[in-house]
C-alpha cells in the first residue's frame, strides 16, 4: 500500500503543472482568468479530497478489503464514464443530434425543447385587460387553492402571470 511520502514524488509535478498554467496567465496580463483558473483548480481540488474521504467510509463501512478497494475504484469510474455516455448517447438521439447546433457543429448534447419533453397548451390569442392595460391571455391555469393564474403579455411585450381575478375579458 503506497505510504504518504510515497505518493509526493508522482503529485507534485501535475500540481507544479497546473499552477504554472495559473502563473502563465497572470504573466500574460490575464489577471482575472489568473484568478479563476486557480479558484477552479483549487475547488476541485478540495471536492476531490472530500470524495477520498466518502470512499474511505463507504469501504470501512462495507468492510472491503485493501487489496481490493483498487479494483472497486477502477471499475466505479469505468461504469460511471460508460453509463454517462450511453446517456448522453441517447440524449443525442432523441434531440436529433446528428442535426447541427448553433454554431454549426454536430453535438450529441444538447438541451431538449419544453414542447418535446410533454403536451403543452397552445399559447392563447385572447385579449384581456389586467390592472386597465391591454394584453394577450397566454395561458389559463388552475392555481393549488382551487383559484386560476394567468399568464399574458402585455402590448409593451412584457410578460406577468397574474391572478385569475385580475382578467378582464
Amino acid at each position: 500500500m503506497p505510504t504518504r511520502m510515497s505518493t509526493v514524488p508522482s503529485a507534485s509535478p501535475s500540481r507544479v503543472i497546473a499552477l504554472s498554467f495559473g502563473g502563465l496567465l497572470a504573466l500574460l496580463g490575464e489577471s482575472g482568468a489568473a484568478a479563476d483558473y486557480t479558484a477552479g483548480y483549487l475547488v476541485e481540488k478540495s471536492l476531490s479530497m472530500d470524495n477520498v474521504f466518502v470512499f474511505l467510509l463507504i469501504f470501512n463501512y462495507f468492510k472491503t478489503p485493501t487489496t481490493y478497494q483498487h479494483k472497486v475504484l477502477f471499475w466505479g469510474i469505468v461504469g460511471a464514464i460508460l453509463i454517462v455516455s450511453v446517456l448522453a448517447f441517447l440524449a443525442g438521439r432523441t434531440t436529433g443530434g446528428d442535426d447541427p447546433g448553433p454554431s454549426g457543429s454536430s453535438s450529441a448534447i444538447r438541451t431538449i425543447p419544453i414542447s418535446g419533453v410533454r403536451d403543452l397548451d397552445p399559447e392563447g390569442d385572447d385579449r384581456c385587460t389586467v390592472w386597465e392595460r391591454g394584453a394577450t391571455l397566454v395561458l389559463w391555469a388552475p392555481d393549488y387553492d382551487g383559484g386560476n393564474k394567468a399568464w399574458v403579455r402585455f402590448e409593451s411585450g412584457e410578460d406577468a402571470i397574474v391572478g385569475g381575478s385580475q382578467i378582464k375579458r
